[in-house]
């Protein structure tokens, strides 16, 4: 045998039918000697060297440890070292960990235990073995999760292996929350964590929490602590946390530490608004229901687009098919509200309640009114359904449905009856701009309601009429995109944003593609462009605006061709 120490029982042996069998890992990737070669160091014949690890001695061929191991080569070259006694290797590599390897050199793969991967990758990284190694990271980087990322961080760190370490603490990030044993991380890892603005968690409470639990763990010198609360965003904490947690804190009830505190909530006080990290914002968009494009065929589907990864998944499916129905999120919650009913080409009243934490719908409170292609946002904790049709007539009735009382309650209503808007919410008050009156005009007109009030007004309009165009608000201004602007016309290509403090709408770039009934969402810095029609045919391209370079580019399609659909963005 090429391994000369006492063989291992299988663990698929024996008649005991309750043993464990221990999950296997292959890692492949190298160069196979020829057969005969791999056969006669199976045997134990014709070796001329063994390697002592831990007290087990393994048979091997000098040649082929030299040609797939720089440290082997460099062993076996050295002139003190070509008829000296046989290596041993001390450091970094077990015998369990060897076994495998050597079983890479000779065959080009290998077959272990996974509870093994890390001494494995330890062992190809001390021996120089390059294509083990790669293969290694690549198996830990598919297998991380928070629960590993900071040891796997740790081992990327220590080996030199960057593609490891970025991979680790981009998990870490996306996980903070789940991280297990915060306090086991190193100061310059926490430094990095809480500093980087992709970091995900439920609030900037958690990780004032975490930093506190790293600290009082690790009790780092004040200097350094002070440093790493820099990177707390205090300014985003509700007062009774900063009040009755933070200010009572023991590491920081000292002089340093409560003028470091006062510092860093000064912009609380002047009322600055400091922005949420990047990682604390809303993450996901939900597209739900919707119609092929000549709306013979309506969906109960839903797609999840997760902004953090660029990808599309499948989600729950709606309790029935909804198109023309408006979406807004109250809380945790999802609300889907009206919707054209084909079957009587009427509207309906009906709402539909979607939890993400459960993944499960359940029926809400219907409106008083019913609304297809309708408008809704939600501010200062309640839900605002505004306008669209009710199979007969554009609306002008606003309503506002409050958790607290479980009812919708009428508000008052626009000025302008209008279905196909598109709305916003800017500085607590929401703007109608553009879509259809009751006449069938394309509407250029914005109005602005104010719900302190309960009044509408006028504020300047569009420079283009748009119908069925997409809205949002992105850094404080409101960007019209697309949508119709003559009845039969092709879709619009262009996007014109307003600008509260000018009081006025100027241009932007213009869209990659003309679309149409479609949705407009901002995520993360950027608006999202997402299905639609573009000239009649079904668009299943989304792009994505960046203010910053004020281009389009395209991101990852839907897999299910739609319009008509409503969509929310949720944490």
């Amino acid at each position: 045998m090429a391994a000369r120490k006492r063989a291992r029982t299988s663990s698929t042996g024996g008649s005991s039918s309750s043993r464990t069998v221990a999950p296997t890992i292959t890692l492949d990737g190298g160069e196979a000697c020829p057969t005969k070669q791999v056969a006669l160091w199976r045997s134990g014949r014709l070796t001329d060297t063994v390697v002592t690890v831990e007290g087990a001695t393994f048979s091997a061929h000098r040649l082929v440890l030299a040609a797939a191991s720089d440290y082997f080569e460099r062993h076996y070259d050295h002139e003190h070292m070509r008829d000296a006694d046989h290596p041993k290797l001390l450091e970094h590599v077990t015998a369990a960990a060897f076994e495998p390897l050597l079983a890479f050199l000779y065959e080009g793969r290998c077959t272990f235990e996974e509870s093994l991967l890390a001494p494995v990758l330890r062992a190809a990284n001390y021996l120089n073995v390059a294509p083990l190694e790669r293969a290694a990271v690549l198996a830990l980087t598919e297998r991380l999760s928070p629960s590993n990322a900071l040891t796997a961080w740790t081992w990327g760190e220590e080996l030199e292996l960057p593609q490891l370490t970025t991979v680790a603490k981009e998990t870490a990030l996306r996980g903070f929350d789940e991280v297990e044993k915060i306090e086991e991380a190193t100061l310059a890892q926490m430094q990095e964590l809480v500093a980087d603005d992709r970091l995900t968690a439920k609030s900037e409470e958690a990780v004032f929490s975490a930093v506190a639990r790293f600290a009082e763990a690790k009790q780092p010198a004040e200097v350094e602590l002070l440093g790493l609360l820099r990177n707390v965003r205090f300014p985003l904490m509700s007062k009774d946390f900063l009040l009755g947690t933070v200010r009572t804190w023991q590491l920081l009830d000292t002089k340093a530490g409560q003028a470091l505190l006062f510092e860093m909530v000064a912009p609380y006080v002047s009322g600055l608004v400091q922005q949420p990290r990047h990682g604390l914002r809303e993450r996901f968009l939900y597209v739900m229901g919707g119609s092929s494009s000549d709306q013979s065929e309506r969906f109960s589907s839903v797609e999840i687009y997760d902004v953090q990864m660029g990808t599309w998944a499948a989600g729950t499916p709606l309790p029935s098919p909804r198109q023309g129905a408006a979406a807004a999120v109250l809380g945790p919650k999802i609300y889907v509200m009206g919707s054209f009913v084909a079957e009587t080409h009427t509207a309906g009243s009906s709402v539909d309640v979607f939890d993400p934490r459960t993944g499960m719908w359940a029926a809400g409170v219907p409106m008083m009114q019913k609304r297809d292609s309708a408008a809704a946002v939600t501010v200062d904790g309640k839900i605002f359904v505004i306008g669209g049709h009710d199979g007969d007539d554009t609306l002008s009735s606003v309503e506002a449905f409050d958790p607290e009382t479980g009812a919708w309650a009428e508000v008052a209503p626009m000025a302008t009856a209008r279905c196909l808007a598109g709305v916003a919410v800017l500085d607590g008050k929401i703007y109608m701009v553009g879509g259809m009156d009751d006449n069938f005009q394309i509407l250029d007109g914005v109005e602005v309601y104010d719900p302190q009030t309960n009044t509408w007004a006028s504020a300047p309009p569009m420079s283009t009429r748009r119908v069925e165009h997409g809205v949002a608000v992105l850094d404080g201004k409101i960007y019209a995109v697309g949508g119709l602007g003559d009845h039969g016309a092709s879709p619009l290509i262009s996007a014109e944003v307003f600008d509260p403090q000018t009081n006025t709408w100027a241009g932007v770039a213009p869209m990659g593609a003309p679309r149409a009934a479609y949705t407009l969402n901002a995520m993360r810095g950027k608006l999202y462009a997402v299905g639609g029609v573009c000239a009649a045919a079904e668009e299943l391209t989304v792009e994505a605006y960046d203010p910053q370079q004020n281009r389009w580019e395209s991101v990852a399609p839907m897999a299910q061709a739609r319009c008509r659909a409503a969509a929310a963005v949720c944490v």
